[in-house]
């Protein structure tokens, strides 16, 4: 199967929830470009929302079938049309704001990949903790529902171990209310999640809490209403598995300390997303131990 591939760079605020948001505004940037010079009629209905991104599933990032849909009713073929929007892409523009790099990859019949880089891995996560502080949680019941207690039970998991690595000196956390789910991110920071210009959280379980991580980001970005127990199921499973697989103490926090600051700093992210996804969009009580 014929590809190519090629590094784009993408300008960001200095805080941003969604990758996915970001990428269908550039997206659609461009498809508006690419109907323009074909002179063709621009419908009322084409939005960023209607640019569908996929998840990929080996690696951390999204395809598009943005040429496939253009294609629709012209000459050129989705592969020209693929490689023609990537070329667009690969234009350097100056910009004083941060930006996020990607490899892109065009597969035939005009699939386009972005494969997240690690700086733009580590940028990302690195600013999420400072997007949700302070939150301000809607006063719910304090009860247990039976079909959400894995949620339930993995949001007091999260705040337990960072309590205990806030104790042990291994991160500190600002207190400003640990009765409630309600704290920020001191130190360190940032937080190693790159050692040697590397990403550190590769293992399959840690990348798997990443894609939901993603995966919930842009879905609390978005407009469309969610299957929000659903999101939250996902992610908390995500969040046991790789408390299970991980280790933070013992032989890890010894010899690779900066490796369990990097885990703590994934739980503490996962944490507030889910604390949002219970009290905010489903309404249920986010425990902060059991």
């Amino acid at each position: 199967m014929h590809f190519s591939c090629q590094k784009f760079s993408l300008a960001v605020p200095f805080c941003f929830l969604s990758i996915g948001k970001l990428l269908r505004q550039k997206l659609f940037a461009l498809a508006l470009l690419e109907r323009k010079k074909q002179t063709e009629i621009i419908s009322d209905d084409f939005f960023p929302e209607k640019i569908t991104l996929y998840y990929l599933k080996s690696q951390i990032g999204y395809r598009s079938a943005i040429a496939l849909q253009l294609a629709k009713g012209q000459t050129r073929s989705s592969q020209e049309i693929a490689e023609q929007l990537v070329k667009h892409l690969t234009i350097l523009e100056p910009s004083d704001r941060v930006s996020l790099d990607f490899i892109i990859r065009v597969w035939e019949p005009g699939w386009i990949d972005f494969f997240i880089s690690d700086r733009a891995l580590a940028l990302w996560l690195q600013q999420l903790p400072q997007i949700f502080y302070p939150t301000l949680v809607r006063s719910v019941k304090e009860a247990i529902v039976p079909h959400l207690f894995s949620s339930q039970y993995a949001h007091a998991r999260c705040c337990s171990r960072l309590r205990l690595g806030h104790r042990e000196g291994l991160i500190e956390l600002r207190e400003l209310d640990f009765s409630q789910p309600i704290w920020q991110w001191k130190h360190p920071h940032p937080i190693p999640f790159l050692a040697s210009g590397k990403f550190q959280l590769v293992c399959p379980t840690q990348q798997n809490l990443i894609r939901q991580i993603l995966v919930v980001t842009d879905a609390l970005d978005g407009n469309a209403t969610e299957n929000w127990i659903e999101l939250a199921t996902n992610l908390s499973e995500a969040i046991l598995e790789f408390e299970r697989r991980c280790r933070i103490w013992g032989e890890v926090k010894q010899e690779t300390p900066q490796l369990s600051q990097a885990r703590l700093g994934l739980i503490a992210i996962a944490q507030v997303l889910l604390q949002q996804l219970l009290q905010e969009k489903i309404g249920v009580w986010a425990p902060i131990e059991l």
